[in-house]
């Protein structure tokens, strides 16, 4: 069974105005057998594959097959909207499986089963059985009805019947096995696009496009048939030839007979081989010939073999099939029905077949089948002589029936229409077989088949409707009479022919095969090629004449058939019109020729005339209906509009081709009039405004292109506005958007606003803000859209809920952008409508956000208990609405003109109060959260909607001041903070008789196994939980304001003029600013130190075990689990739990609500959810990772898991977490957020130092050294909050009892925390923020073993000699020792826990895995020197002064440095003392010897770092050894290599922890060079030690190639010391050439350093070599 797994959830009820349709769809609709419910279902959760094990549904297949019979055929002029008939082909399909369980015999071949497809030991239902005639009945009923309901659907990919289907072809009874050819045949071919009251916007990919190889093998099988025109077989000559003995004896006989080859399973070569009289039944000699039945015939066959054990599966089909054929071949009606059954088959190939090569392998090895059927088609008449039975002889052949001629026309379409690739061109098929020439369509073929069939069949179309049908019926009676008096042979001949059809049915056939050639037309007129030929042999012509005439009949109704048809025949000629015009300028020309776009406008107006006609008769036959008592009843003054689904074709197609040509036409001519010229019409006028005023009737489609049409012309045209709006269409287009009067009442109200009442149609939705825009071309145009304000029921059409899903789907699909765009030019190009349009926008948010607080309360009100339907519907609304909003601004406010108007609103405010309102309440927030994998990421407010106003606000940024942006987030933030404080503080009762933490009272069970006792909790830690991540969202959002500020001000620099540039620097200064920071690291603390509590809790990791192994009544898998759809894109419904290698089997539209019974992660990572339909991903993949379905509850306990299940599906299980783990994740999302702003806020830093110039005098922004304060501030908080020095604010978490692992996590994510403010990488671009780092390392409060500067009280040690050397449980303040820390807590840990019996996989603990990644990559990125020298940012510190220092740094720097008026940075001098440091810490984690027992992952990359420190270490020695030029070299040359290498060990020996930081100079003696060691804390200023800058001889040079002077490229080197090309070109270019004075003092100064090494050299070469070397 395979119901039909698409939803209806949101999609369009179909228009029907034929009741007896409504009630065939209602009683069908009563027969459905709803999906079991959990409680019905046997779940077996042994495979990965959906395997849902139902009881039987039980049908009542009578009662069906009662109501189908009544309706034999197609009479609806309606196409049948499969998602209006999801219950009854649901019922259809359960009447059919049940049939077939009831009666196996039907079937010649089993069917295929999931539990044995390739099980061939049962055999085939034996003849003895007996089928019960009903059942073949009840089948042949259902199959009957289902080929007429397939032909006139749309929305076929709804119907999931095919594997039923296909087994039906496998059946005994022939007529059978025919419909449900004629069924796939159908459901294959594509809507009929000129009988669609809306184009079908969605490729044309069915079931059975996508179905197994089995079924496309079938229909392969059946498309084969006797043989090709040259063997004497054609498909024309096995039609026409007749019984006779000249006849039937004439074919060859062959073809009648069964001979058929295969290799058995044992490789035999088997033959079955049945003669003529084997097939032909015995009983009945000629001419009465009959065959035996299929299922004997097959029986005896299968009796030739040695049994049906040793047949292949595969081969069964291919010989029932060649049984079919041979029977057929006996008499001439049977070889009709087999060239039916072969054209049907050949139409699914067609259609539906996915191989290219096998279709090409089909038509190679029968290269004559498309001559054959033009053959079938090919008319016998001419065009010569019309008269008023000319129609009827269209479709009638003396030779060929009418059913294989329209087959044939059918496959020759089905041809031609196939597109393999996106070109748009004929298939490899199509080109193979050459079927435009086969088909006569070429250039100059005026007398080539296709053109002469269409030219015969419109003419003689014209011709029956201009002499009329009476005239022919009485004709036709007249000739009848005249027959009689022929003479007795041609009446005996007369005699024994079949009697003729009555006339109504000729006229039916005949208007049915003419639709037929006109859609043959439409495919190849989508072909360019086929268009200009075509057009050249008169196409053009012949369908205006047909478009012109009008068939109606003004003393009756359109309820005829023919009627009907004669209305979908036109509308086709206008499509194909519509297409030859769009692809050919020749078609256009002469579709202008012959005005044709003044018979399009006298159609429409003819036909919205009959529709106002029958709508006042029908007004006032139910006004006379009326009680004549009732006299104060009220009544409405607008008519009815009836509507049948024929005109409403016909109209679409008119409205639609006009459209086209207005919008084709660029320059109007005499022969061609412009569109405002047509519209100027009193009749094209009259039309469009009764179609605007009564949309209801006629339907948003056709609405929408009217309104398209209108915007169209007036903006091709802007003179026609004025016409526009002094006719009436301005006003009734208003009127349809805004409502009968189009007042403003309670536009400007926050508790009621008009509700919309435009149609849910999504084309006239799109076309609003272009007419409105048209509309306003004009001064007067403005004033009159200025008055009348549409702009605020344009914008409730998103916020209304029967816009919304789950009740429509208008609004998907990128549809609100789409608006947004068009609200952006409309205001954009009518400055005078921006305000309107802003403050309009404006109130659709604060609206927006009444929703949220109205649903909010009411979702409060309900508890713990589970919302009602329609509340959980009312949440879904919401979800699309913001979503809405954020779309529409996203497109508006990217324009700066837009932004700032919408912020000075107050939209801004109302965007950040309305995020909080867009997650659940209550246990529903808990139990999302305790259901997601990965909650400490994972978007909690549904990740489009929360994008989508991040972007929003991203826009907003990059116009609006940044100073008062950043001000008002701040401000939002901080009573958010107050909010969360009081959350916090409700929770503080919970706490008591529990240990100390904040959420040490929470359980450590799910939610779902708690008790009653737990009912006031849960509401208070919702609330909590809602609080935080609402925060979490506002801190994004103010580091998104910061770095659109930052980068805002790198991009326009000094273009960025007055206050306002510096006005957000100092708005990040403030105390106001530093206040939230504050706060927000208090609670950045309090939560990581929870989070760190609970997460290195003992049994933390057991129970994190148990969610990922299931076991009988485990807590941790809840036997439901019910989910709501909240992607917009909705969900695709897999039949396994891999993505790629698993079929879709339907899907789940955005707002559904299913329940799910099992969960697993696949092997893409992502949780997948079993539902009844299959399985659902949780989210997408890839880098979004946006959300696709969010649990709402969970309940029960789910059964045991099969014990093969784990490994030989590749599932993991993942159970959900308990509520302490689930709020821990929450509370760890605060973590990311502040990552997020301390970058920023570095960010600032950084582009605050680097954007200063060159210049002696420029003076550092005041901005930079306050916010490295606040960094550095913040950071020792965090460093220190462990300390029991701690400051008074953290005096309360310093009770906090952590475990030494849980220190370790805390330090892990502070380092983290630390390493995103000090490191960035942009592109291939790494910058190290040296002004924060040397800020940290030389605060006072930074002095163990890093402080530069010691105190004048207090000596300088090395490292290894104190601080490095003494123990320490805890790490004292500063972050080199918290890496210390961690370092040692891991190699303990690890030692410790490979002793231990753990899990294989698990290498290393929770809190080493949390901890050394981020220590380590701190430390890597620490050790880079070129970071630190050859950054841009070391050199301008460099060259800054003394006052520039002390503002960067601040005072306690200053104290603890000591910075006086001549100090200096050195940024090499920095780089060396931090890797001496980080070597030492290093050397001593190497030196640990526990290191033995950590794991080689962990060992790599601990001996990488000891390479990259050696590695710098070693640089930062390389000015120490011998100089670069010539006599050093000669001496350097002339020493042994032993002696060498010697000397660079003594000075690499001699490099002591430096005394200094800053090059100030202590003693002026100091500076004449006098001897010292490395020991002595000497200055910088003439030590011997001290390393002196050299300027590069190459860049020397290449400054020199630019121009300057060799004094001049010196001078440039050395005053900013730094050998960077473009550092010291800037400088030059700055700078005049140096003075002849500077230019000898320069020179003085360098020979004496160039004695200074020499010196330093020979003091090298005296100290002796150790005996022990220390790496």
């Amino acid at each position: 069974m395979a119901p039909v797994t698409a939803t209806a959830t949101g999609i369009a009820r179909q228009t029907i105005d034929d009741p007896k349709l409504v009630s065939l769809i209602e009683n069908l609709s009563s027969f459905h057998t709803p999906i079991p419910s959990n409680a019905d279902r046997s779940v077996s959760l042994s495979s990965s594959r959906v395997s849902i094990e139902q009881s039987p549904s039980i049908v009542d297949v009578d009662g069906i097959v009662t109501v189908l019979e009544k309706y034999p055929t197609w009479r609806f002029q309606e196409q049948a909207d499969l998602y209006e008939w999801i219950r009854p082909l649901n019922a259809m399909d359960a009447a059919l499986d049940q049939l077939l369980q009831a009666n196996p015999s039907l079937l010649l071949i089993q069917r295929e089963t999931k539990n044995s497809p390739t099980d061939t030991t049962q055999p085939p239902s034996p003849l003895s059985s007996q089928i019960t005639p009903r059942a073949s009945h009840s089948v042949i009923t259902i199959l009957r009805f289902l080929v007429c309901l397939l032909r006139n659907a749309t929305s076929k990919p709804v119907f999931n019947s095919v594997d039923i289907l296909v087994d039906l072809l496998a059946a005994g009874d022939d007529t059978i096995a025919s419909l449900a050819l004629e069924t796939l045949s159908n459901l294959a071919a594509p809507p009929l696009l000129h009988r669609q009251q809306a184009p079908e916007l969605n490729q044309h990919t069915t079931a059975l496009h996508t179905a197994k190889a089995t079924a496309h093998t079938r229909i392969m099988a059946l498309a084969r048939g006797w043989g090709s025109r040259g063997s004497g077989l054609g498909l024309y000559t096995c039609v026409t030839t007749d019984d006779s003995s000249q006849g039937q004896g004439n074919l060859p006989r062959q073809a009648g007979e069964v001979t058929y080859q295969f290799f058995d399973i044992s490789n035999k070569l088997i033959t079955v081989h049945l003669s003529g009289k084997d097939i032909l039944d015995s009983r009945y000699p000629p001419p009465h010939v009959r065959t035996r039945s299929t299922t004997e015939l097959f029986n005896l066959a299968i009796s030739q073999t040695n049994g049906l054990k040793t047949i292949p599966r595969e081969k069964l089909f291919p010989l029932l099939s060649h049984i079919r054929l041979a029977a057929s071949f006996h008499s001439q009606s049977l070889r009709s029905s087999a060239v039916e059954r072969r054209l049907r088959a050949l139409i699914c190939v067609l259609h539906a077949h996915p191989s290219q090569d096998i279709m090409a392998g089909y038509f190679h090895a029968q290269p004559e089948l498309c001559v054959e059927m033009v053959d079938l088609v090919r008319p016998t008449v001419s065009s010569g002589g019309m008269g008023v039975n000319a129609m009827r002889a269209v479709a009638e052949s003396a030779a060929v029936p009418y059913s294989v001629r329209t087959l044939a026309v059918e496959a020759l379409t089905a041809l031609v229409a196939r597109r393999d690739g996106t070109s748009g061109g004929l298939s490899q098929v199509a080109r193979q077989v050459n079927v435009l020439s086969e088909l006569g369509v070429g250039k100059g073929q005026y007398l080539g088949f296709l053109p002469t069939l269409i030219r015969y069949s419109l003419a003689s179309l014209n011709a029956f409707l201009t002499q009329g049908r009476m005239l022919g019926k009485t004709a036709e009676t007249d000739e009848e009479e005249e027959d009689l008096d022929l003479s007795l042979g041609l009446a005996f001949l007369k005699a024994t022919k079949a009697p003729p059809l009555p006339l109504h049915l000729q006229e039916e056939r005949a208007l049915e095969f003419i639709d037929a050639v006109l859609t043959l037309t439409s495919a190849v007129v989508s072909v360019p090629s086929g268009t200009a030929a075509l057009t050249d042999c008169g196409l053009i012509p012949a369908l205006v004449s047909t478009v012109a005439l009008d068939s109606h009949d003004d003393s009756a109704m359109e309820s005829g058939y023919s009627e009907c048809l004669m209305k979908f025949i036109t509308a086709q000629a206008i499509q194909i019109l519509e297409g030859a015009i769009v692809t050919h300028t020749s078609a256009l020309t002469a579709f202008h020729d012959l005005l044709g776009v003044d018979i399009l406008v006298r159609r429409l107006h003819e036909e919205i005339e009959r529709v106002k006609k029958e709508g006042t008769m029908l007004f006032h036959k139910i006004d006379d209906s009326m009680d004549v008592d009732n006299v104060t009843a009220p009544r409405k003054h607008s008519q009815p509009r009836p509507l049948r689904a024929a005109r409403r074709v016909l109209l679409f197609s008119i409205v639609n081709c006009l459209t086209v040509v207005f919008h084709q036409q660029e320059t109007p001519t005499a022969s061609a009039p412009s569109g405002a010229a047509q519209l100027r019409k009193p009749e094209l006028t009259a039309a469009l405004t009764d179609i605007l005023e009564n949309v209801d009737s006629y339907g948003g489609v056709l609405a929408a292109l009217t309104a398209t049409l209108l915007s169209d012309v007036m903006n091709g045209d802007p003179q026609i506005v004025h016409h526009v709006h002094s006719s009436g269409l301005a006003n009734s287009f208003l009127k349809m958007l805004m409502g009968e009067n189009h007042s403003n009442k309670n536009d400007d109200s926050l508790d009621e606003w008009r509700t919309p009442t435009l149609p849910a149609a999504s084309e006239l939705i799109m076309a609003l803000p272009n007419v409105i825009s048209a509309l306003s071309l004009t001064e007067e145009g403005a004033k009159v859209i200025r008055e009348v304000n549409p702009f605020p029921s344009l914008l409730s059409l998103f916020y209304s809920p029967q816009y919304a899903m789950p009740r429509s789907r208008c609004l998907l699909n990128e549809m609100t952008a789409i608006v947004g765009t068009g609200l952006d030019e409309l205001m954009r190009h009518v400055p005078s409508l921006r305000p309107l349009g802003t403050k309009a926008l404006v109130m659709a948010i604060r609206r927006v956000k009444t929703l949220g607080v109205r649903l909010l309360k009411e979702e409060e009100s309900f508890g713990l208990s589970t919302p009602s339907r329609a509340l959980e519907n009312s949440r879904t609304c919401l979800m699309q609405y913001a979503y809405n909003m954020s779309q529409l601004l996203e497109q508006v406010l990217h324009n700066e003109e837009h932004a700032c108007p919408f912020v000075d609103a107050g939209g801004l405010d109302a965007v950040l109060e309305l995020h909080p309102l867009l997650m659940p309440t209550n246990s529903q927030f808990l139990t999302h959260v305790s259901c997601l994998s990965s909650p400490a990421v994972a978007n909690l407010t549904h990740s489009m909607t929360t994008s989508g106003i991040t972007m929003t606000i991203k826009s907003i940024a990059s116009h609006y001041d940044s100073h008062k942006l950043i001000r008002t987030v701040a401000n939002v933030l901080d009573k958010q903070l107050l909010l969360l404080k009081g959350a916090r503080d409700a929770l503080e009762p919970l706490c008591k008789n529990h240990p100390p933490g904040l959420l040490s009272f929470l359980p450590i069970r799910p939610l779902h196994t708690l008790d009653s006792s737990y009912d006031v909790m849960i509401p208070l830690l919702s609330k909590y939980l809602r609080h935080i991540v609402t925060t979490e969202w506002l801190i994004n959002i103010l580091a998104a304001v910061i770095r659109a500020a930052c980068q805002r001000s790198h991009e326009m620099g000094q273009t960025w003029g007055g206050s306002e540039r510096d006005q957000w620097k100092k708005e990040i200064c403030s105390e106001g600013f530093a206040n939230v920071l504050r706060h927000l690291s208090l609670l950045y603390r309090e939560s990581v130190l929870e989070v760190c509590r609970i997460r290195s809790d003992g049994s933390f990791d057991e129970r994190d075990s148990g969610r990922r192994h299931r076991v009988a009544n485990s807590p941790y898998f809840p036997a439901c689990y019910r989910l709501r759809i909240v992607c917009q894109e909705g969900a695709v419904v897999r039949d396994g739990i891999e993505i790629d290698s698993c079929e879709s089997v339907g899907g789940l539209e955005m707002g559904e609500i299913v329940e799910a019974f099992d969960r697993c992660i696949n092997s893409s990572g992502v949780m997948r959810y079993r539902t009844p339909r299959g399985w659902v991903s949780e989210q997408t993949r890839g880098h979004g990772r946006e959300p696709i379905a969010e649990v709402l509850s969970i309940r029960g306990a789910a059964p045991l898991l099969g014990e093969n299940c784990v490994g030989k599906n590749s599932r993991v299980e993942c159970g959900i977490a308990d509520l302490a783990a689930a709020s821990a994740s929450v509370l760890a999302r605060l973590h990311y957020c502040h990552k997020n702003l301390f970058s920023c806020l570095s960010r600032a830093v950084s582009q605050g130092v680097r954007s200063l110039n060159l210049r002696p005098q420029s003076m550092v922004g005041g901005h930079v050294g306050a916010v490295i304060g606040i960094l550095e501030g913040n950071l020792k908080r965090i460093f220190g909050v462990v300390l029991e020095s701690a400051d008074e604010e953290d005096k309360e978490m310093v009770k906090t009892h952590l475990s030494t692992g849980g220190l370790a996590m805390y330090l892990g994510s502070g380092l983290e925390l630390l390493h995103s403010c000090l490191y960035e990488e942009k592109r291939e671009r790494k910058i190290l923020n040296v002004p924060l780092l040397a800020s940290i390392v030389t605060s006072r409060s930074f002095r163990d073993g890093s402080t530069i500067f010691p105190p004048a009280d207090e000596p300088l040690c090395s490292p290894d000699e104190d601080s490095l050397s003494r123990p320490r449980a805890l790490p004292n303040v500063g972050f080199l020792n918290a890496i210390r820390f961690v370092l040692k807590h891991s190699l303990e840990d690890m030692s410790s826990f490979q002793s231990q019996v753990v899990k294989p996989c698990q290498r290393l603990s929770r809190s080493v895995s949390s901890s050394f990644p981020p220590t380590l990559t701190l430390l890597r990125r620490l050790s880079i020197r070129s970071l630190i020298v050859d950054s841009q940012m070391g050199s301008i510190l460099g060259r800054m002064k003394s006052t520039d220092l002390a503002n960067l740094f601040g005072e306690n720097a200053c104290e603890a440095c000591e910075i006086g008026e001549s100090t200096t940075f050195h940024p090499s001098k920095f780089a060396r003392t931090l890797h001496v440091i980080i070597g030492n810490i290093c050397l001593e984690f190497y030196k640990n010897p526990l290191l033995p027992d950590a794991p080689a992952h962990i060992i790599h990359p601990v001996v990488s770092l000891i390479s990259e420190i050696l590695s710098s270490l070693e640089e930062a020695s390389k000015p120490l050894t011998l100089p670069d030029d010539s006599t050093s070299r000669s001496n350097s040359t002339s020493s042994p290599p032993r002696h060498a290498e010697d000397m660079q060990e003594r000075v690499s020996r001699s490099i002591p922890i430096m005394s200094v930081l800053f090059g100030a100079s202590r003693s002026p003696h100091n500076r004449s060079g006098g001897s010292g060691g490395g020991g002595s804390g000497s200055g910088s200023g003439g030590a011997s030690g001290t390393r002196h800058f050299e300027p590069s001889e190459q860049t020397v040079e290449r400054l020199t190639e630019m121009g300057f002077s060799r004094e001049h490229a010196l001078e440039a080197l050395e005053s900013t010391e730094n050998n960077r090309l473009e550092v010291a070109m800037e400088y030059a270019l700055a700078h005049p050439p140096p003075s002849p004075t500077t230019v000898e003092r320069r020179r003085a100064a360098r020979e004496e350093r160039r004695q200074q090494r020499e010196q330093m050299l020979a003091n090298a070469m005296s100290v002796p070599l150790p005996d022990e070397r220390v790496a």
